[in-house]
Protein backbone atom coordinates (compact mmCIF):
# COMPACT_ATOMS: atom_id res chain seq x y z
CA UNK A 1 0.00 0.00 0.00
CA UNK A 2 1.34 3.26 -0.75
CA UNK A 3 2.23 6.03 2.00
CA UNK A 4 0.86 9.67 2.22
CA UNK A 5 3.54 12.15 2.87
CA UNK A 6 3.38 12.51 6.84
CA UNK A 7 1.66 15.35 8.17
CA UNK A 8 3.53 17.69 10.58
CA UNK A 9 2.28 17.56 14.10
CA UNK A 10 2.32 20.55 16.93
CA UNK A 11 1.71 18.17 20.49
CA UNK A 12 2.74 14.72 18.71
CA UNK A 13 6.30 13.06 18.26
CA UNK A 14 6.30 10.16 15.71
CA UNK A 15 9.37 7.77 15.36
CA UNK A 16 9.16 4.71 13.41
CA UNK A 17 11.74 2.08 14.51
CA UNK A 18 10.81 -0.78 11.82
CA UNK A 19 7.30 -1.95 11.73
CA UNK A 20 6.86 -0.21 15.18
CA UNK A 21 5.09 3.22 15.21
CA UNK A 22 5.91 4.98 18.55
CA UNK A 23 4.05 8.50 19.28
CA UNK A 24 4.63 10.35 22.02
CA UNK A 25 2.42 12.35 23.70
CA UNK A 26 4.61 15.85 23.67
CA UNK A 27 3.34 18.77 25.76
CA UNK A 28 5.92 17.67 28.96
CA UNK A 29 5.33 21.36 30.23
CA UNK A 30 1.69 20.43 30.52
CA UNK A 31 2.65 16.77 31.76
CA UNK A 32 0.83 15.44 29.09
CA UNK A 33 -2.26 16.92 29.34
CA UNK A 34 -4.74 15.95 26.73
CA UNK A 35 -6.02 19.22 25.27
CA UNK A 36 -8.35 19.62 22.15
CA UNK A 37 -5.79 20.06 19.47
CA UNK A 38 -4.05 16.71 21.27
CA UNK A 39 -7.26 14.81 20.57
CA UNK A 40 -7.82 16.06 17.19
CA UNK A 41 -4.50 15.15 15.95
CA UNK A 42 -3.80 12.00 17.68
CA UNK A 43 -7.34 10.65 15.90
CA UNK A 44 -5.33 12.13 12.05
CA UNK A 45 -2.31 10.06 13.05
CA UNK A 46 -3.74 6.99 13.98
CA UNK A 47 -5.74 7.69 10.69
CA UNK A 48 -2.70 8.40 8.98
CA UNK A 49 -0.81 4.66 11.08
CA UNK A 50 -3.84 2.80 9.79
CA UNK A 51 -3.63 2.74 5.88
CA UNK A 52 0.15 2.42 6.40
CA UNK A 53 1.08 -1.20 5.61
CA UNK A 54 4.63 -0.56 6.80
CA UNK A 55 3.67 -0.16 10.52
CA UNK A 56 2.39 -3.54 12.36
CA UNK A 57 2.37 -2.33 16.17
CA UNK A 58 1.55 1.45 17.43
CA UNK A 59 2.94 2.51 20.98
CA UNK A 60 1.87 5.44 22.55
CA UNK A 61 3.78 7.08 25.75
CA UNK A 62 4.17 10.91 27.29
CA UNK A 63 7.19 12.97 26.35
CA UNK A 64 9.30 12.60 29.80
CA UNK A 65 9.56 10.84 32.89
CA UNK A 66 7.04 12.75 34.88
CA UNK A 67 3.64 11.78 33.39
CA UNK A 68 2.25 9.34 30.58
CA UNK A 69 -0.75 11.55 30.58
CA UNK A 70 -2.04 13.56 33.52
CA UNK A 71 -5.35 14.28 32.37
CA UNK A 72 -7.66 16.58 30.20
CA UNK A 73 -6.12 20.01 30.13
CA UNK A 74 -8.74 21.51 32.29
CA UNK A 75 -7.32 24.96 31.61
CA UNK A 76 -9.69 24.67 28.47
CA UNK A 77 -12.63 24.55 30.71
CA UNK A 78 -13.27 27.81 31.47
CA UNK A 79 -16.03 29.84 30.25
CA UNK A 80 -17.53 26.31 28.77
CA UNK A 81 -21.11 25.48 29.79
CA UNK A 82 -22.13 22.15 30.47
CA UNK A 83 -23.42 21.58 26.84
CA UNK A 84 -20.27 23.12 25.19
CA UNK A 85 -18.10 20.71 27.33
CA UNK A 86 -20.90 18.01 25.97
CA UNK A 87 -20.15 19.00 22.35
CA UNK A 88 -16.21 19.11 22.63
CA UNK A 89 -16.39 15.28 24.10
CA UNK A 90 -18.86 14.44 21.18
CA UNK A 91 -16.37 15.51 18.48
CA UNK A 92 -14.21 12.95 17.00
CA UNK A 93 -12.60 10.63 19.30
CA UNK A 94 -9.04 9.84 20.14
CA UNK A 95 -10.02 7.26 22.48
CA UNK A 96 -12.42 5.65 19.96
CA UNK A 97 -9.69 5.80 17.31
CA UNK A 98 -7.21 3.37 19.29
CA UNK A 99 -10.23 1.31 20.54
CA UNK A 100 -11.17 0.81 16.42
CA UNK A 101 -7.52 0.86 15.70
CA UNK A 102 -6.95 -2.34 13.80
CA UNK A 103 -3.74 -3.17 14.58
CA UNK A 104 -2.00 -3.72 18.23
CA UNK A 105 -1.67 -0.34 20.06
CA UNK A 106 0.28 -0.64 23.30
CA UNK A 107 -0.02 2.01 26.47
CA UNK A 108 3.82 2.76 27.65
CA UNK A 109 2.69 4.08 31.10
CA UNK A 110 6.03 6.22 32.08
CA UNK A 111 4.24 8.72 35.17
CA UNK A 112 1.18 9.90 36.28
CA UNK A 113 -1.85 8.02 34.27
CA UNK A 114 -5.02 10.05 35.51
CA UNK A 115 -8.34 11.16 33.70
CA UNK A 116 -8.05 11.47 30.43
CA UNK A 117 -5.17 9.63 30.28
CA UNK A 118 -6.04 6.73 31.88
CA UNK A 119 -8.74 6.28 29.48
CA UNK A 120 -6.71 6.77 26.51
CA UNK A 121 -4.56 3.53 28.00
CA UNK A 122 -7.86 1.70 28.62
CA UNK A 123 -8.67 2.05 25.21
CA UNK A 124 -5.05 0.51 24.17
CA UNK A 125 -4.38 -3.34 23.70
CA UNK A 126 -1.86 -3.91 26.07
CA UNK A 127 -0.69 -1.38 29.32
CA UNK A 128 3.05 -1.87 30.28
CA UNK A 129 3.67 0.44 33.31
CA UNK A 130 6.93 1.46 34.99
CA UNK A 131 7.17 0.93 38.43
CA UNK A 132 6.87 5.22 39.14
CA UNK A 133 3.76 4.94 37.38
CA UNK A 134 0.26 5.75 39.31
CA UNK A 135 -3.32 5.40 37.81
CA UNK A 136 -6.79 6.88 38.34
CA UNK A 137 -9.96 8.36 37.46
CA UNK A 138 -10.19 11.77 39.58
CA UNK A 139 -12.57 13.31 37.93
CA UNK A 140 -15.17 13.39 40.70
CA UNK A 141 -12.87 15.93 42.39
CA UNK A 142 -13.79 18.37 39.82
CA UNK A 143 -17.44 16.93 40.50
CA UNK A 144 -18.08 15.31 36.82
CA UNK A 145 -17.52 11.63 35.21
CA UNK A 146 -15.01 9.83 32.88
CA UNK A 147 -16.38 11.37 30.03
CA UNK A 148 -14.03 9.42 27.74
CA UNK A 149 -14.87 5.78 28.21
CA UNK A 150 -13.75 4.91 31.60
CA UNK A 151 -17.23 4.00 32.89
CA UNK A 152 -17.23 1.20 30.35
CA UNK A 153 -14.11 0.41 29.58
CA UNK A 154 -12.47 0.56 33.13
CA UNK A 155 -15.74 -1.71 34.33
CA UNK A 156 -14.79 -4.16 31.06
CA UNK A 157 -11.44 -4.83 32.69
CA UNK A 158 -11.79 -4.77 36.43
CA UNK A 159 -15.13 -5.38 37.29
CA UNK A 160 -18.14 -3.46 38.13
CA UNK A 161 -16.96 -2.94 42.27
CA UNK A 162 -13.08 -2.17 41.26
CA UNK A 163 -14.40 0.18 38.83
CA UNK A 164 -16.90 2.23 41.14
CA UNK A 165 -14.06 2.42 43.97
CA UNK A 166 -11.72 3.84 41.76
CA UNK A 167 -14.39 6.37 40.14
CA UNK A 168 -16.21 7.12 43.28
CA UNK A 169 -13.14 7.81 44.99
CA UNK A 170 -10.68 9.20 43.03
CA UNK A 171 -8.53 7.34 44.71
CA UNK A 172 -4.94 7.01 43.00
CA UNK A 173 -3.08 3.87 43.13
CA UNK A 174 0.21 2.53 42.36
CA UNK A 175 1.02 0.53 39.18
CA UNK A 176 1.58 -2.78 41.45
CA UNK A 177 -2.19 -2.42 42.43
CA UNK A 178 -3.17 -1.06 38.61
CA UNK A 179 -1.33 -5.05 37.77
CA UNK A 180 -2.96 -6.49 40.71
CA UNK A 181 -6.76 -5.40 39.79
CA UNK A 182 -5.76 -6.34 36.25
CA UNK A 183 -5.81 -2.65 34.69
CA UNK A 184 -2.07 -2.95 33.71
CA UNK A 185 -0.35 -6.19 32.01
CA UNK A 186 3.15 -5.73 33.72
CA UNK A 187 5.13 -3.55 35.45
CA UNK A 188 9.01 -3.09 34.72
CA UNK A 189 11.82 -1.15 36.27
CA UNK A 190 11.46 2.93 35.04
CA UNK A 191 14.82 2.08 33.02
CA UNK A 192 13.53 -1.38 31.66
CA UNK A 193 10.42 -0.14 30.45
CA UNK A 194 11.80 1.02 27.04
CA UNK A 195 13.64 -2.29 26.09
CA UNK A 196 10.40 -4.38 27.40
CA UNK A 197 7.99 -2.40 24.89
CA UNK A 198 10.52 -3.26 21.88
CA UNK A 199 10.64 -6.86 23.24
CA UNK A 200 6.70 -7.30 23.08
CA UNK A 201 5.76 -4.98 19.80
CA UNK A 202 8.95 -6.40 17.91
CA UNK A 203 8.30 -9.73 18.20
CA UNK A 204 8.88 -11.42 15.18
CA UNK A 205 6.43 -13.16 12.74
CA UNK A 206 8.92 -15.74 12.26
CA UNK A 207 9.03 -17.01 15.81
CA UNK A 208 5.70 -18.94 14.90
CA UNK A 209 5.12 -18.94 11.49
CA UNK A 210 5.27 -22.88 9.94
CA UNK A 211 4.42 -23.57 14.24
CA UNK A 212 2.11 -26.02 13.26
CA UNK A 213 2.96 -28.22 9.78
CA UNK A 214 2.76 -32.02 8.71
CA UNK A 215 4.84 -33.14 11.63
CA UNK A 216 2.09 -31.67 13.90
CA UNK A 217 -1.07 -32.67 12.00
CA UNK A 218 0.18 -36.47 12.01
CA UNK A 219 0.11 -36.54 15.58
CA UNK A 220 -3.40 -35.21 15.67
CA UNK A 221 -6.22 -37.83 16.45
CA UNK A 222 -8.81 -38.50 12.75
CA UNK A 223 -11.26 -37.18 15.12
CA UNK A 224 -9.56 -33.96 15.80
CA UNK A 225 -10.63 -30.50 14.16
CA UNK A 226 -8.22 -27.49 13.92
CA UNK A 227 -9.39 -24.65 14.84
CA UNK A 228 -7.10 -21.03 14.59
CA UNK A 229 -8.04 -17.67 14.51
CA UNK A 230 -4.31 -17.03 15.19
CA UNK A 231 -2.77 -13.65 13.04
CA UNK A 232 0.29 -15.09 10.93
CA UNK A 233 1.10 -18.18 9.14
CA UNK A 234 0.76 -19.91 12.42
CA UNK A 235 0.21 -23.31 10.58
CA UNK A 236 1.30 -24.83 6.92
CA UNK A 237 -1.76 -24.40 4.98
CA UNK A 238 -0.34 -26.93 2.49
CA UNK A 239 -0.27 -29.77 5.32
CA UNK A 240 -3.44 -28.59 6.53
CA UNK A 241 -4.96 -29.70 3.03
CA UNK A 242 -3.21 -32.92 2.99
CA UNK A 243 -4.40 -33.55 6.56
CA UNK A 244 -7.73 -32.64 5.73
CA UNK A 245 -8.10 -34.72 2.65
CA UNK A 246 -6.14 -37.78 3.51
CA UNK A 247 -8.76 -38.20 6.75
CA UNK A 248 -5.61 -37.08 9.12
CA UNK A 249 -7.98 -35.10 10.69
CA UNK A 250 -11.31 -34.53 10.83
CA UNK A 251 -12.04 -30.99 9.97
CA UNK A 252 -11.00 -27.37 10.34
CA UNK A 253 -12.12 -24.11 11.23
CA UNK A 254 -10.00 -21.23 9.80
CA UNK A 255 -10.62 -17.20 10.43
CA UNK A 256 -7.29 -15.96 9.05
CA UNK A 257 -5.61 -17.15 6.27
CA UNK A 258 -2.52 -15.87 4.62
CA UNK A 259 -2.57 -14.16 1.87
CA UNK A 260 -6.11 -12.15 2.80
CA UNK A 261 -8.83 -11.87 1.49
CA UNK A 262 -8.45 -15.36 0.40
CA UNK A 263 -9.37 -16.40 -3.02
CA UNK A 264 -12.51 -18.42 -3.55
CA UNK A 265 -10.67 -20.72 -5.37
CA UNK A 266 -8.11 -21.20 -2.32
CA UNK A 267 -7.66 -25.33 -1.57
CA UNK A 268 -9.04 -24.94 1.97
CA UNK A 269 -12.78 -23.12 1.10
CA UNK A 270 -12.71 -26.45 -1.74
CA UNK A 271 -13.42 -28.61 1.24
CA UNK A 272 -16.35 -29.90 2.93
CA UNK A 273 -15.00 -30.01 5.80
CA UNK A 274 -13.90 -26.46 6.15
CA UNK A 275 -16.01 -24.05 7.96
CA UNK A 276 -13.98 -20.21 7.57
CA UNK A 277 -15.47 -17.14 9.23
CA UNK A 278 -14.34 -13.49 7.91
CA UNK A 279 -11.77 -12.27 9.42
CA UNK A 280 -12.28 -8.36 9.64
CA UNK A 281 -9.17 -6.82 11.53
CA UNK A 282 -7.31 -4.49 9.54
CA UNK A 283 -10.52 -3.30 7.16
CA UNK A 284 -13.01 -0.33 6.45
CA UNK A 285 -16.22 -0.02 8.74
CA UNK A 286 -17.67 -0.37 5.17
CA UNK A 287 -16.30 -3.61 4.34
CA UNK A 288 -17.28 -4.72 7.88
CA UNK A 289 -20.90 -3.74 7.43
CA UNK A 290 -20.43 -5.21 3.87
CA UNK A 291 -19.68 -8.53 5.47
CA UNK A 292 -22.17 -8.65 8.02
CA UNK A 293 -25.03 -7.96 6.02
CA UNK A 294 -23.81 -10.53 3.36
CA UNK A 295 -23.85 -13.05 6.23
CA UNK A 296 -27.15 -12.15 7.45
CA UNK A 297 -28.23 -12.48 4.04
CA UNK A 298 -26.58 -16.04 3.79
CA UNK A 299 -28.63 -17.34 7.27
CA UNK A 300 -31.74 -15.55 6.22
CA UNK A 301 -31.96 -17.62 2.88
CA UNK A 302 -30.29 -20.65 4.79
CA UNK A 303 -33.63 -20.63 7.45
CA UNK A 304 -35.86 -20.06 4.72
CA UNK A 305 -34.27 -23.34 3.28
CA UNK A 306 -32.83 -21.57 0.40
CA UNK A 307 -29.56 -21.94 -1.54
CA UNK A 308 -27.83 -19.14 0.18
CA UNK A 309 -26.14 -16.80 -2.72
CA UNK A 310 -22.26 -16.86 -2.65
CA UNK A 311 -22.18 -20.41 -2.24
CA UNK A 312 -18.26 -21.39 -2.41
CA UNK A 313 -18.52 -24.95 -2.45
CA UNK A 314 -22.05 -25.98 -4.06
CA UNK A 315 -20.95 -29.39 -4.77
CA UNK A 316 -21.18 -30.42 -0.59
CA UNK A 317 -24.93 -28.91 -0.85
CA UNK A 318 -26.44 -32.25 -1.78
CA UNK A 319 -25.24 -33.55 1.48
CA UNK A 320 -26.18 -30.87 3.46
CA UNK A 321 -29.77 -30.74 2.05
CA UNK A 322 -29.64 -34.69 3.01
CA UNK A 323 -28.31 -33.56 6.66
CA UNK A 324 -30.77 -30.83 6.93
CA UNK A 325 -33.69 -33.03 6.23
CA UNK A 326 -33.15 -35.46 8.56
CA UNK A 327 -32.47 -32.92 10.95
CA UNK A 328 -35.54 -30.61 10.56
CA UNK A 329 -37.53 -33.13 8.12
CA UNK A 330 -37.86 -30.42 5.63
CA UNK A 331 -35.78 -30.65 2.42
CA UNK A 332 -34.40 -27.44 1.20
CA UNK A 333 -34.61 -26.20 -2.37
CA UNK A 334 -32.16 -27.71 -4.85
CA UNK A 335 -29.19 -26.31 -6.81
CA UNK A 336 -30.28 -24.18 -9.66
CA UNK A 337 -29.21 -26.35 -13.39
Amino acid sequence: MSQAMPQAYETLLLERRGRVALVTINRPDKRNALNIKTREEGAALLEELRNDSSVGVVVITGAGDKAFIAGADIGEFAGRTAMMQREVMMARSLFTAIDSFPKPVIAMVNGYCLGGGCELALACDLRIASETASFGQPEINLGIIPGGGGTQRLTRLVGEGKAMELILTGDIIDANAAQAIGLVNMVVPAEHLEAKRMAIANRNRLETEGLIGREQFARMKPTAFFITTARGPVHDESALYDALVSGGIAGAGIDVFHDEPPDPSHPLLTLDNVVASPHTAGITEEATRDIARATAEQWLAIFAGKVPPRLVNPEVWPAYADRFDACFGVRPEELPS
